[in-house]
């Protein structure tokens, strides 16, 4: 296993791999720590993997679901069925990785280097969907899906959010 590339220390990895491992976000004391009343984030993970890339080892998962927070939100759909959302980004090698998987740093000021992937998906419940990232976090862990490798995400999720910014 890798050793961890963060100075501070993290938790246990909630998903461990041979490529990499990964934690999953206390969204809730995130929530309570900073008064998020309206947090769409139902679930988020940070994914280390040594050696990724150049600028940056470490991404950011989110997924969040597109229910309306206030009564006039308007959610805008690249797939038609589409519960929830899905980011990827690349991480500043300075980020505090610790803060944000413990829940102590503010998740509306995460340090991102890059904007990887992001895409919407149909799931009939949050856990639903969280089951499905989770799956997808465990392929990044094990080696058998690239993180930075659009074509590989395109494959899983569809390329519907990319076409609306082409």
């Amino acid at each position: 296993m890798p050793e961890t590339l963060t100075p501070e220390p993290l938790v246990q990895p909630t998903i461990t791999g041979p490529r990499g491992r990964a934690w999953r976000c206390d969204r809730v004391a995130a929530r309570r720590a900073h008064r998020l009343d309206r947090d769409p984030v139902v679930a988020d993970w940070i994914v280390e993997l040594p050696g990724l890339h150049q600028a940056f080892s470490a991404i950011h998962i989110a997924l969040q679901h597109l229910r309306p927070l206030h009564w006039l939100d308007r959610i805008e759909r690249a797939v038609p069925d589409a519960s929830h959302e899905l980011w990827i980004m690349g991480l500043d090698p300075q980020h505090r990785l610790g803060e944000t998987v413990r829940g102590t740093g503010d998740p509306r000021r995460v340090d991102y280097c890059a904007q990887i992937f992001a895409a919407q998906l149909p799931a009939h419940t949050d856990a639903d969907a969280i089951t499905r990232i989770t799956a997808t976090i465990t392929l990044i862990c094990n080696g058998e899906l690239n993180p930075i490798d659009q074509a590989q995400w395109i494959s899983l999720f569809g390329d519907a959010m990319l076409k609306g910014a082409a």
